[in-house]
C-alpha cells in the first residue's frame, strides 16, 4: 500500500513539473513576442522621426534660400556707399586693436559677439571688446551663447545679449569716467563685470540684491575668471532693499536697474548726479520700454527709449495677469 501511494505521488509531481514547464514556455514566447512588437514599434517611431527631421531640414534650407534671395534683392536696391559700409563692418570688428582674447573664454562666446557685431546689434568697438572678454558661460546656465534671455535656476532669467549690448553702447561715453555706478536687482553679475571693466581703475560698482544666496552666487560667478574685481573692491555686492538705492554713496554717475520696474521712484532718481545716466526696463506685465534717462542741470530728466520690449514674467500668476490686461486693452 505504501509503495502504491509513493508511485502515484511521484507521477503527480512529474505531471505538475511538466505543466509548469509548459506554462513557463508559453510566458517566454509571449514575452519574446511582446519585445519583438515593441522593437518593431520603436524602429517605426525612429524612422518616422528621421523622416520628419529630414523634412524639417529641407524646409529650413528652403526658407534660408528664400531669405537669401530676398536679402540679395534688397541689397541690389541699396546705394553703393551703404553696400560698402555693410561689407566693411565685419572686417573692422576683427581688426580692433584691443587686448588679445582670454584663452579661458569659450570660443562660442566670441562667435556670439561676432554675430551681434555683424548684425549691427553691437555698435561700439569698446562694447564689442568687453563682451568678447567676459564669458557668459560663467554666469548663465541655459541659452548661454544665444540671443534669447538665459535662465538662472528655476525662476530667474538673465537679460539677452542684445539688450546687454544696447545698455553698454548707451553707456559708452559715460563708463570710462564713471567713478561710481549703482546696479539694482542683478541676477548673475555678467553686466556688472562688463561695466566694471570699462570703468576707471579707481571706480567702484555697487550692486544691490535682495537675497544672500543671490549675492553669494554673483560673487562666485565673477570670481571664476575676474576675481581681482572683487578682491580690489571694484565690485561691491550687498544684500539690502534695492528699492531704496544706496543714499550714503550717492550721487552716482550711472544707475542701472536690472529688474523690470513699473516706474522710477523719486528715491532712486535723487541719487543720480547731474549729467548722470539711468538705464532701466520700465513697464508692467508684458509691454515694457528699455529707457535711458539723463539728469539735466536744472534737475529735470530727459528720457530716451532705446527699444520696446515684450517679456513674460517667470511667475505664472503674473503672466496670466499680463495676458488678461493685454486682452482688456485691445
Amino acid at each position: 500500500v505504501v509503495s502504491t501511494q509513493s508511485t502515484w505521488g511521484y507521477k503527480e509531481g512529474i505531471e505538475r513539473l511538466n505543466f509548469l514547464k509548459a506554462e513557463n514556455a508559453k510566458l517566454e514566447d509571449a514575452h519574446r513576442a511582446t519585445m519583438a512588437a515593441l522593437e518593431t514599434r520603436c524602429d517605426k517611431i525612429l524612422q518616422e522621426n528621421r523622416e520628419m527631421t529630414a523634412k524639417q531640414v529641407r524646409t529650413l534650407n528652403e526658407r534660408k534660400a528664400t531669405i537669401e534671395k530676398m536679402r540679395e534683392s534688397a541689397l541690389e536696391k541699396l546705394p553703393q556707399a551703404v553696400k560698402d559700409s555693410m561689407t566693411l563692418r565685419p572686417i573692422r570688428a576683427s581688426l580692433i586693436e584691443e587686448e588679445p582674447d582670454d584663452p579661458s573664454v569659450d570660443p562660442r562666446q566670441i562667435e556670439m559677439v561676432e554675430r551681434l557685431w555683424e548684425n549691427f546689434k553691437i555698435k561700439s568697438r569698446k562694447t564689442y571688446a568687453v563682451m568678447r572678454s567676459v564669458d557668459r558661460g560663467d554666469f548663465v546656465e541655459n541659452c548661454t551663447y544665444f540671443d534669447p534671455p538665459g535662465t538662472i535656476g528655476l525662476t530667474a532669467s538673465m537679460t539677452s545679449p542684445t539688450i546687454q549690448a544696447m545698455a553698454l553702447d548707451a553707456m559708452k561715453r559715460t563708463l570710462p569716467k564713471a567713478k561710481k555706478i549703482l546696479e539694482l536687482g542683478a541676477s548673475c553679475g555678467y553686466l556688472s563685470t562688463c561695466m566694471t571693466k570699462r570703468q576707471p581703475r579707481d571706480g567702484v560698482l555697487f550692486t544691490l540684491v535682495q537675497s544672500s544666496s543671490t549675492a553669494s552666487k554673483i560673487k562666485d560667478n565673477i570670481s571664476k575668471h575676474h576675481r581681482a574685481l572683487i578682491d580690489e573692491g571694484r565690485i561691491v555686492v550687498q544684500q539690502r532693499d534695492f528699492n531704496l538705492g544706496l543714499p550714503d554713496q550717492a550721487p552716482f554717475d550711472i544707475i542701472y536697474i536690472a529688474a523690470t520696474v513699473p516706474s522710477i521712484s523719486e528715491a532712486i532718481r535723487s541719487q543720480l548726479r547731474v549729467g548722470g545716466m539711468l538705464i532701466a526696463v520700465v513697464g508692467s506685465h508684458i509691454d515694457k520700454e528699455f529707457c535711458c534717462i539723463t539728469k539735466k542741470e536744472n534737475g529735470s530728466l530727459e528720457k530716451r527709449i532705446l527699444t520696446k520690449m515684450i517679456s513674460f514674467p517667470s511667475d505664472i500668476d503674473q503672466q496670466l495677469a499680463g495676458f488678461l490686461s493685454a486682452l482688456v486693452n485691445v
